[in-house]
Protein backbone atom coordinates (compact mmCIF):
# COMPACT_ATOMS: atom_id res chain seq x y z
CA UNK A 1 0.00 0.00 0.00
CA UNK A 2 1.68 3.23 -0.67
CA UNK A 3 2.42 5.96 2.24
CA UNK A 4 -0.66 8.34 2.99
CA UNK A 5 1.22 11.79 1.79
CA UNK A 6 0.89 14.17 4.53
CA UNK A 7 -1.25 17.23 4.57
CA UNK A 8 0.41 20.61 3.63
CA UNK A 9 2.26 22.55 5.83
CA UNK A 10 -0.44 24.98 6.53
CA UNK A 11 -3.13 22.78 7.02
CA UNK A 12 -0.87 21.10 10.23
CA UNK A 13 0.05 24.64 11.82
CA UNK A 14 -3.66 25.01 11.22
CA UNK A 15 -4.58 22.03 13.60
CA UNK A 16 -1.51 23.29 15.75
CA UNK A 17 -3.68 26.14 16.49
CA UNK A 18 -6.87 24.67 16.94
CA UNK A 19 -5.44 22.36 19.79
CA UNK A 20 -4.28 25.98 21.19
CA UNK A 21 -7.19 27.65 20.85
CA UNK A 22 -9.35 25.47 22.39
CA UNK A 23 -6.83 24.14 25.24
CA UNK A 24 -5.76 27.84 26.15
CA UNK A 25 -4.89 28.49 29.50
CA UNK A 26 -5.05 31.87 31.47
CA UNK A 27 -1.98 33.16 32.57
CA UNK A 28 -0.08 36.06 33.45
CA UNK A 29 -0.42 39.73 32.51
CA UNK A 30 1.54 40.83 29.62
CA UNK A 31 5.24 41.70 30.46
CA UNK A 32 8.36 43.67 28.55
CA UNK A 33 9.65 40.80 26.19
CA UNK A 34 13.48 40.53 26.58
CA UNK A 35 14.64 38.41 23.16
CA UNK A 36 15.95 35.53 23.11
CA UNK A 37 16.42 34.82 19.12
CA UNK A 38 16.68 37.11 16.63
CA UNK A 39 17.00 36.48 12.77
CA UNK A 40 16.58 39.53 10.18
CA UNK A 41 15.85 39.23 6.29
CA UNK A 42 15.12 42.50 3.57
CA UNK A 43 12.75 44.46 5.63
CA UNK A 44 11.49 42.12 8.25
CA UNK A 45 13.06 40.99 11.60
CA UNK A 46 11.97 37.85 13.42
CA UNK A 47 12.47 37.06 17.40
CA UNK A 48 11.69 35.07 20.08
CA UNK A 49 11.10 36.36 23.79
CA UNK A 50 10.14 35.54 27.28
CA UNK A 51 8.84 37.35 30.09
CA UNK A 52 8.56 35.54 33.02
CA UNK A 53 6.07 32.65 32.18
CA UNK A 54 4.97 33.80 28.88
CA UNK A 55 6.87 32.79 25.57
CA UNK A 56 6.29 34.90 22.24
CA UNK A 57 7.28 34.16 18.68
CA UNK A 58 7.52 37.44 16.80
CA UNK A 59 8.14 38.72 12.89
CA UNK A 60 7.55 42.33 12.53
CA UNK A 61 9.05 44.65 9.88
CA UNK A 62 11.84 46.80 10.91
CA UNK A 63 11.32 50.46 11.85
CA UNK A 64 13.86 52.49 13.70
CA UNK A 65 12.95 54.19 17.10
CA UNK A 66 11.16 57.34 16.38
CA UNK A 67 10.79 56.78 12.66
CA UNK A 68 6.76 57.26 11.14
CA UNK A 69 5.24 55.29 8.89
CA UNK A 70 3.33 51.58 8.84
CA UNK A 71 4.74 48.59 10.51
CA UNK A 72 3.72 45.43 10.54
CA UNK A 73 3.53 42.52 13.12
CA UNK A 74 2.58 39.12 13.54
CA UNK A 75 2.94 37.28 17.29
CA UNK A 76 2.16 34.31 18.73
CA UNK A 77 2.30 34.25 22.98
CA UNK A 78 1.23 31.25 25.37
CA UNK A 79 -0.73 31.88 29.12
CA UNK A 80 -3.34 33.06 27.30
CA UNK A 81 -2.79 31.36 24.06
CA UNK A 82 -2.75 34.68 21.44
CA UNK A 83 -2.24 34.78 17.77
CA UNK A 84 -3.23 38.46 15.95
CA UNK A 85 -1.46 40.39 13.36
CA UNK A 86 -0.88 44.34 14.26
CA UNK A 87 -0.32 47.50 11.87
CA UNK A 88 1.19 50.32 13.80
CA UNK A 89 1.56 54.24 12.72
CA UNK A 90 3.06 56.62 15.78
CA UNK A 91 0.69 58.71 13.62
CA UNK A 92 -2.94 57.45 14.40
CA UNK A 93 -4.79 58.17 17.29
CA UNK A 94 -7.18 55.79 17.38
CA UNK A 95 -10.22 56.00 19.99
CA UNK A 96 -11.07 53.25 22.26
CA UNK A 97 -13.49 50.60 21.37
CA UNK A 98 -13.14 51.38 17.87
CA UNK A 99 -13.56 48.45 15.26
CA UNK A 100 -13.55 48.01 11.39
CA UNK A 101 -12.72 45.65 8.65
CA UNK A 102 -8.98 46.07 7.35
CA UNK A 103 -8.62 43.82 3.65
CA UNK A 104 -5.01 41.85 3.40
CA UNK A 105 -3.72 41.13 0.19
CA UNK A 106 -0.29 39.68 -1.01
CA UNK A 107 0.91 40.06 -4.55
CA UNK A 108 2.86 37.52 -6.63
CA UNK A 109 1.07 34.60 -4.69
CA UNK A 110 0.82 31.60 -6.76
CA UNK A 111 -1.43 32.49 -9.96
CA UNK A 112 -3.43 35.21 -8.14
CA UNK A 113 -2.69 37.19 -4.82
CA UNK A 114 -4.29 36.28 -2.09
CA UNK A 115 -6.39 38.42 -0.48
CA UNK A 116 -8.84 38.38 2.81
CA UNK A 117 -11.05 40.67 4.62
CA UNK A 118 -10.35 40.53 8.32
CA UNK A 119 -11.93 42.04 11.38
CA UNK A 120 -9.96 44.25 13.12
CA UNK A 121 -10.09 46.27 16.84
CA UNK A 122 -8.00 49.10 18.31
CA UNK A 123 -5.40 47.63 19.96
CA UNK A 124 -3.47 50.54 21.41
CA UNK A 125 -3.65 54.66 20.15
CA UNK A 126 -1.55 54.21 17.55
CA UNK A 127 -2.13 50.46 16.41
CA UNK A 128 -5.31 48.39 15.25
CA UNK A 129 -4.97 44.15 15.97
CA UNK A 130 -6.85 41.48 14.10
CA UNK A 131 -6.89 38.27 15.87
CA UNK A 132 -5.85 35.08 13.92
CA UNK A 133 -6.63 32.63 16.89
CA UNK A 134 -10.15 32.44 16.27
CA UNK A 135 -9.93 31.17 12.35
CA UNK A 136 -7.02 28.82 12.09
CA UNK A 137 -7.47 27.79 8.77
CA UNK A 138 -7.47 31.65 7.56
CA UNK A 139 -4.19 32.15 9.98
CA UNK A 140 -2.26 29.02 8.05
CA UNK A 141 -3.31 30.64 4.48
CA UNK A 142 -2.00 34.05 5.81
CA UNK A 143 0.97 32.81 6.84
CA UNK A 144 1.43 30.71 3.65
CA UNK A 145 0.93 33.84 1.65
CA UNK A 146 3.56 35.92 3.46
CA UNK A 147 6.29 33.24 2.84
CA UNK A 148 5.67 32.59 -0.83
CA UNK A 149 4.51 36.46 -2.16
CA UNK A 150 5.93 39.38 -2.73
CA UNK A 151 4.59 42.36 -1.41
CA UNK A 152 2.10 42.59 1.48
CA UNK A 153 -0.51 45.41 1.43
CA UNK A 154 -2.76 45.96 4.34
CA UNK A 155 -5.81 48.74 3.13
CA UNK A 156 -7.78 50.26 5.81
CA UNK A 157 -11.69 51.47 6.08
CA UNK A 158 -10.57 54.94 5.46
CA UNK A 159 -8.28 54.01 2.70
CA UNK A 160 -4.87 53.99 4.00
CA UNK A 161 -2.51 51.81 2.80
CA UNK A 162 0.52 49.96 4.78
CA UNK A 163 2.30 47.71 2.36
CA UNK A 164 5.96 45.87 3.10
CA UNK A 165 7.98 44.04 0.65
CA UNK A 166 8.09 40.03 1.58
CA UNK A 167 11.91 39.82 0.68
CA UNK A 168 13.45 37.33 2.63
CA UNK A 169 10.17 36.46 4.33
CA UNK A 170 10.39 32.58 3.39
CA UNK A 171 13.14 31.49 5.73
CA UNK A 172 11.76 34.33 8.59
CA UNK A 173 7.98 32.44 8.21
CA UNK A 174 9.99 29.05 9.15
CA UNK A 175 11.07 30.56 11.80
CA UNK A 176 7.87 31.92 13.37
CA UNK A 177 6.29 28.20 13.07
CA UNK A 178 9.68 26.26 14.23
CA UNK A 179 9.54 28.85 17.29
CA UNK A 180 5.17 28.14 17.72
CA UNK A 181 6.13 24.19 17.44
CA UNK A 182 9.39 24.05 19.82
CA UNK A 183 8.67 27.06 22.58
CA UNK A 184 4.49 27.21 22.51
CA UNK A 185 2.79 24.34 21.23
CA UNK A 186 5.29 21.73 22.52
CA UNK A 187 5.35 23.31 25.96
CA UNK A 188 1.86 23.05 26.12
CA UNK A 189 1.15 19.26 25.06
CA UNK A 190 3.64 19.09 28.18
CA UNK A 191 1.32 20.77 31.08
CA UNK A 192 -0.86 17.89 32.94
CA UNK A 193 -4.44 18.43 32.21
CA UNK A 194 -6.90 19.54 35.11
CA UNK A 195 -8.02 17.07 37.33
CA UNK A 196 -11.81 16.06 36.99
CA UNK A 197 -13.40 17.40 40.08
CA UNK A 198 -15.53 15.59 42.25
CA UNK A 199 -18.78 14.96 40.81
CA UNK A 200 -17.24 15.76 37.71
CA UNK A 201 -19.46 12.66 35.97
CA UNK A 202 -22.29 10.19 37.06
CA UNK A 203 -22.64 6.61 36.50
CA UNK A 204 -26.44 4.71 35.29
CA UNK A 205 -27.87 2.11 36.20
CA UNK A 206 -26.79 0.68 32.73
CA UNK A 207 -22.65 1.21 33.61
CA UNK A 208 -22.90 3.86 31.40
CA UNK A 209 -20.65 7.10 32.67
CA UNK A 210 -21.85 10.40 31.28
CA UNK A 211 -20.56 13.97 31.90
CA UNK A 212 -23.32 16.46 34.22
CA UNK A 213 -24.92 18.19 31.93
CA UNK A 214 -23.31 21.87 30.91
CA UNK A 215 -24.59 24.98 32.22
CA UNK A 216 -26.11 26.96 29.70
CA UNK A 217 -23.89 29.52 27.89
CA UNK A 218 -24.17 33.33 27.60
CA UNK A 219 -24.90 34.55 23.85
CA UNK A 220 -22.61 36.23 22.61
CA UNK A 221 -23.44 39.48 20.10
CA UNK A 222 -21.57 41.05 18.00
CA UNK A 223 -22.54 44.64 17.20
CA UNK A 224 -21.09 44.43 13.75
CA UNK A 225 -22.75 41.91 12.38
CA UNK A 226 -21.78 38.69 11.60
CA UNK A 227 -18.53 37.09 11.19
CA UNK A 228 -16.30 38.11 8.01
CA UNK A 229 -15.46 35.00 5.64
CA UNK A 230 -11.92 34.62 4.22
CA UNK A 231 -11.65 34.57 0.62
CA UNK A 232 -8.54 33.67 -1.56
Amino acid sequence: MPPVPSPPPHRRIAAALVLLAVAGLAGPATAQIRSIEEQRAGAWLYRAGQARERTACILETERPDGAVGGQVRLAILNQPFEFHLSLRDRRWRIPPGTTGLVRLEVEGYGTAPYHSTQRARQGGPDRIMVDLAENPQGAARILDALRHGRRLVATLPDGQAIAAPLGGTAALVGRLLDCFQRRILARQQRQPRPAMPRGGVSVTRGGTVSPPPAAPQPVARDPLGPSVPTAR
